[in-house]
Parts: structure tokens; C-alpha cells; sequence
């Protein structure tokens, strides 16, 4: 990357502005300043939000279910970027999964960090907490030395001419800037303004989630410190998931199009009844858009979408998506320079190989996943496979769908160690030897 002369550029007194005051926002302002600080240049970061994050229930919450990969959270600390014990809600230990061929569970094997549970927001309406991940990392951006301006953005006026700024406009004025980063959520209602330059959204699908206070006894029981995957092959649900946080309990379906009537039968099936406590008290439930696509003309001359509504990894690691993309942009941003001919040429390749190429990979196996896990012989061939593999000390189905639901693996990777011929081979004879056991036991009733 190299600074060209004609391009736009950040210089001393550049004014950026960041709409969003979410992870990808925060960060980007904390990172923007340290890159600004490194090359000897003084901006200023102003970062708009709307978002009351010491708030509980929907008002703080970004609606997610909040967990932190051991690779995320071994970046954030090498950024300085350290949660404190109170914010930390679970350490998990590994993750169960569930399906119409049996149970599986699997150990965290890896030592690179811890994989941790977190509030995005204030917790649930009935939480005691006082504070959560999102607000930390605003508070770190501003101890940074961003400026957070606690107010939506009720219009963005683009210039005709690329040398004249943007001009943003807030509940208390108007704030002209040389860069603007767009880094709010697929559901804001500003994207509508951003489409008349082009900018088309990600497609998205929905979650539906729930906190449950089951009581910290409750969870050691029952829960321990597993996350729980649930892969049932339902139309149009492509998996549920159950995550311990203390004494609550966050569980959620995430599909196409699930509604809360589709979270409410899956909560009433025995599998989940079982180990819920009697008469559970629900504190907060929601249902949220999450991008299952990129977006398309994610930036212009001095604009840059991160973030949800830019690129991200399919299903998966949506806070990692955002420090890897926002890691990437301020790297175009202060080596390279903030015209959209500078983003094409440097950050949407970078982007382009991480998320873009990345996710059609993605796309294949979380299909694929959904076939296998609604044809009970295919999903009991691959469970007693694993199962057979366990015993021999040997991981590999295991690793594949540590991987897909951990996101520690490039889908790519997984993708093609799952195709791997001696798997597939073995998958083959696992199927025919519960086909034929299936036809057997026909034989012997008729």
C-alpha cells in the first residue's frame, strides 16, 4: 500500500466521523487514532450513536448472542484490550451438539485463549449488571481519545465534487468531515441514504433469542460451562443454540425467516424442556436481523461501510468479522488514502479474500449441515463415526464441526477436510451399515 499523491488523504486537523458506537465503530476509532498517532497525524474521531448501553434489556443490547472466539479474544488483549472479570459471564469449556443421530460433545482441545460469554448490552431486564462488552469497548474508544456524541444521524449530505467533505447531520448540528465510516447495523434506518450513492445492504436472516434466569445452581447443573448446538434439520431453522451466562441462560434459533412462534415450539420440545428449570423466568426476548451476505458498493470517495453492513463472515464470529475488516480498512485508510479508487485497490481485495470468498464456502456446508442433520440416517452414520473416531483418539469429525460452530477454522479449510476421500469413504460404509440394519430389522417385523 503507498500513499499517492492525487489521491485523498488523511492529514493534520482531518475530521472522521463514525456512525455506530458498536464494536466495529469503537474500534475502528481506537485504532484510527493509534494509526493517526504512529504517523504523526492529528485527527479528531467523532463517533455517533444512538445506543444506551448501560441500559438493560433491548434499549443496551445489540441482539446477539455473545460469545468471543479464544482467537478474538487473545487479538483484544494484544491490543491492549483486556475485559474485566465482571463483564466476563462464562468461560466455556466445550461445546455439545445435538442432533436427530445422538449427542456429541467436544472438549476445547486448543490453548490459545479462553472462549468467553458476554452481555453485548446491560444484560436482560432483570440483570443486576451494570454494564456490558459494547459499552466497555465505547469507553475504551474514548479513552483513546475519540469524542462520542450520543445522537442519531438524521441525514448525510455527499458533495458533488470528491475535494469538497461530507456533511453530517445530528440532533444538536451539523458536522462537516473528511471521512466517514458507516458502522451501524443492518437494521438502521440512515442505510436508506446511503443507497442513493449505490450502496446495496447484505441480504440478511433472522435470530430469535431469549434470556432465561435459571439460577447459577441451575446452570452448574444442568448447563456446566458447555454451549449447546441443536441440528435438527427443521425447515427453515438452521440450528439453535444455547449458551450459559451466569445465571441466566441465552437461547435462540437462527434461520431465513424464524419468528418467535418458531423459538417458542423449539423451546417446548423435551430435548430443551428437560434441562430447563420448572416455570422459567424469561427476562428479555427479541428477534434480529444478521447478514448472511456482503454488502455490494460498500464505499465511495471519503465513505467506508464496516461492520455488519459491509463485509462479514457468514453466520459466524460477527465481532471477530468486525476487528478483522476494521484492522483492514484503517490500514487502507491512513497508508493508502480514502478515495474509492484507493478502497477498490486496497481494501475490498483484502476483504474480498477474508469474508467474500470465504462465505460461499460457508453457505455450502451450513447447507449441508441442514441435510445431513434432516435425514436421521445420515446424521446417525455421522455421529457413530465420530463417536468410533473418539474411541481411536482421533478428532477428525469432531474438529469439523468444533470448527463450523466455533469459527477457529477457515470454512474453506473445513470444507475441503470434510471432502477429504477417506472420510468420505468411511461416511459411505457408516450409512449402508445403518441402511442395512434399518432394512433388517424391517425383515424381522413383517
Amino acid at each position: 500500500m503507498s500513499r499517492h499523491k492525487k489521491e485523498l488523504l488523511i492529514t493534520n486537523g482531518s475530521e472522521i466521523a463514525i456512525i455506530g458506537g458498536g464494536p466495529a465503530g469503537s474500534l475502528f476509532a481506537k485504532f484510527a487514532i493509534e494509526y493517526a498517532r504512529k504517523y504523526g497525524i492529528d485527527v479528531n474521531v467523532t463517533i455517533y450513536t444512538s445506543k444506551l448501553f448501560s441500559e438493560a434489556g433491548p434499549k443496551g443490547c445489540k441482539g446477539c448472542v455473545g460469545v468471543i472466539n479464544e482467537r478474538l479474544n487473545r487479538k483484544l488483549k494484544q491490543h491492549g484490550i483486556v475485559l474485566p472479570k465482571e463483564l466476563i459471564m462464562q468461560i466455556i469449556d466445550g461445546y455439545y451438539f445435538i442432533s436427530k443421530g445422538g449427542n456429541l460433545y467436544v472438549e476445547k482441545k486448543t490453548k490459545l485463549d479462553d472462549i468467553i460469554t458476554v452481555f453485548r448490552g446491560n444484560g436482560p431486564f432483570c440483570s443486576p449488571l451494570n454494564g456490558g462488552f459494547d459499552g466497555f469497548l465505547l469507553e475504551h474508544a474514548k479513552n483513546s481519545g475519540a469524542i462520542v456524541v450520543q445522537s442519531s444521524v438524521r441525514d448525510v449530505i455527499f458533495p458533488k465534487n470528491k475535494e469538497d467533505k461530507i456533511t453530517v447531520k445530528y440532533d444538536q448540528g451539523c458536522h462537516k468531515v473528511d471521512l466517514l465510516i458507516g458502522a451501524f447495523g443492518v437494521r438502521s434506518p440512515i442505510i436508506k441514504k446511503f443507497k442513493e450513492i449505490g450502496y446495496q445492504p447484505p441480504e440478511t436472516a433472522m435470530a430469535c433469542l431469549m434470556e432465561i434466569d435459571c439460577g447459577e445452581k441451575h446452570i452448574e447443573e444442568f448447563i456446566q460451562n458447555t454451549i449447546h448446538i441443536y441440528s435438527f434439520g427443521t425447515p427453515g431453522i438452521d440450528y439453535g443454540i444455547m449458551i450459559p451466562k451466569k445465571r441466566f441462560l441465552t437461547i435462540g434459533i437462527v434461520g431465513k425467516n424464524v419468528k418467535p412462534r418458531n423459538l417458542r415450539d423449539f423451546l417446548s420440545s423435551p430435548l430443551i424442556t428437560k434441562i430447563l428449570p420448572e416455570n422459567p423466568k424469561i427476562c428479555c426476548q427479541c428477534c434480529t436481523q444478521i447478514p448472511v451476505t456482503n454488502a455490494k458498493n460498500p464505499f465511495a470517495d471519503r465513505l467506508l461501510i464496516i461492520g455488519d453492513a459491509g463485509y462479514s463472515r457468514y453466520y459466524k464470529n460477527g465481532l471477530e468479522s468486525a476487528f478483522n475488516s476494521v484492522q483492514i480498512a484503517v490500514k487502507a485508510v491512513f497508508e493508502s488514502g480514502i478515495s474509492k479508487e484507493a478502497f477498490e485497490r486496497d481494501y475490498y481485495p483484502l476483504c474480498k479474500k477474508m469474508f467474500i470468498t470465504e462465505n460461499i464456502y460457508g453457505r455450502m456446508l451450513f447447507r449441508l449441515n441442514n441435510i445431513i442433520a434432516s435425514h436421521e440416517v445420515l446424521s446417525i452414520a455421522h455421529m457413530d463415526l465420530a463417536k468410533k473416531y473418539e474411541r481411536k483418539g482421533h478428532q477428525h469429525l469432531d474438529e469439523i464441526q468444533w470448527n463450523m460452530f466455533t469459527g477457529h477454522e477457515s470454512y474453506k479449510n473445513i470444507f475441503w477436510e470434510f471432502f477429504e476421500p477417506r472420510l468420505q469413504f468411511e461416511l459411505a460404509i457408516e450409512t449402508i451399515k445403518e441402511v442395512l440394519e434399518r432394512l433388517s430389522k424391517k425383515c424381522r417385523l413383517t
